[in-house]
């Protein structure tokens, strides 16, 4: 079974994408100054978003 060309083009995109997307979330969008209770929650969120469904 061989994977064409195009298939390995889409995957490697996608992975690359994928990882842009959860340095952006991690690094942007996390409340790091507010309080421990929001943190511990926005880190929450961010470990149910990077886990593959």
């Amino acid at each position: 079974m061989t994977i064409t060309r195009f298939k390995k083009i889409v995957y490697i995109l996608a992975i690359a994408l994928s990882v842009i997307y959860l340095v952006w979330r991690v690094g942007f969008t996390i409340p790091w100054h507010t309080s421990l209770f929001a943190l511990i929650f926005a880190l929450l969120l961010v470990a149910v978003n990077s886990c593959p469904t």
